[in-house]
């Protein structure tokens, strides 16, 4: 019986991560990015939590769809790109193998303190259902 030649596949390269870059001034200092979840920063402590099943959700929607459909807020500052606002939809989008998204950057040069006041206050935005409207829809 005669041997049937194989051929080994090639290793696949990585593709190289996108340098982050600005897209459009939007005004008053916020920009709206193109980056690669990795070069966006952490900040240190983050009080906000999510549940493992509600970030699971989080990640597969957006591997689903390959995209994020609310934008992290993140401010350029001499540590690099922090997140002030959004840091599960990053580890949600990185968990998604998402290659580049879109973010709203502030490069004003915020404080650490302007950083941290507005990473509290985004985290303390909740609303309430109207529950007759709630209903209807």
């Amino acid at each position: 019986m005669p041997k049937i030649a194989t051929r080994k596949k090639k290793a696949e390269t990585p593709a190289p991560i996108a340098e982050p870059e600005s897209i459009l001034e939007l005004g008053n200092g916020l920009e709206l990015w193109k980056v690669h979840p990795s070069s966006l920063r952490e900040q240190d402590m983050n009080a906000r939590a999510m549940s493992k099943p509600m970030f699971e959700r989080l990640a597969q929607t957006i591997a689903r769809d390959k995209r994020l459909e609310s934008l992290p807020l993140c401010a350029k500052t001499d540590r690099g790109l922090e997140i002030i606002s959004g840091h599960h939809r990053v580890r949600a989008a990185t968990a998604a193998g998402i290659s580049e998204m879109f973010v709203l950057m502030d490069v004003t040069g915020l404080t650490r303190s302007q950083i941290v006041a507005k990473q509290l206050a985004h985290n303390a935005i909740e609303g309430q259902d109207n529950e007759q409207l709630l209903a209807e829809i």
